[in-house]
Parts: structure tokens; C-alpha cells; sequence
């Protein structure tokens, strides 16, 4: 697996290596900083969450239209079950928090 990454990445150009490495430290510094404030439950990290997903997730179908590579389609792919995991998660901790108010 190592050895086809490696042969993967040869190919591409020395900017193109910067500009992947640049978005995907980005990519999942803003994700780690997501995942925290979703792990303290926080309610309103969830809509910025979904938002900052669609934000990735159009800009890879953007990148893709230029660039046909399985990379972004799987990284993609990724992020929209990430989007859906989510939502479900939202609404689920949203209708708990609901009933509880509505039981006090």
C-alpha cells in the first residue's frame, strides 16, 4: 500500500504536492477542532460541522472536474458519510435534550 502512494505522489507536480499537503493539513486541523467541540456535545458545533463537511465536500467535487483522481472521489465519499453521521447524531442528541426540557 505504502509502495502505491509512494508511486502515486511521484507523478504529481511539485506544486500540486505542496497544494495537497497544504489542504489535507488543513483539512484535518479543522476536523480535529470539529471533533473536539462534537465530543463535548456541544449542539451548536454540529450545524458548523455539517457546514464546514459541504464546504469540503463541494470543493472536492469542484477539484475533481479537473482532475478525474480516485483520491478526492474516496476522500469525498468519506466526508459525506462523515456529514450523515452527523446529522443523525444532531437530531438524536437535539430530541434528548428536547425531552428532557419537556419532562422537567
Amino acid at each position: 500500500m505504502v509502495n502505491f502512494l509512494l508511486h502515486t505522489v511521484q507523478h504529481l507536480s511539485i506544486g500540486a504536492q505542496k497544494f495537497a499537503a497544504i489542504y489535507l493539513l488543513g483539512h484535518g486541523m479543522i476536523k480535529l477542532w470539529l471533533i473536539v467541540g462534537l465530543l463535548r456535545q456541544r449542539l451548536w458545533y454540529y450545524p458548523v460541522s455539517m457546514i464546514v463537511y459541504g464546504l469540503f465536500i463541494a470543493y472536492q467535487v469542484y477539484r475533481y472536474t479537473f482532475t478525474q483522481s480516485v483520491w478526492l472521489l474516496l476522500g469525498t465519499t468519506l466526508d459525506i458519510v462523515i456529514f450523515a453521521l452527523t446529522w443523525h447524531e444532531y437530531r438524536s442528541l437535539r430530541n434528548a435534550q428536547r425531552s428532557a426540557i419537556a419532562r422537567s
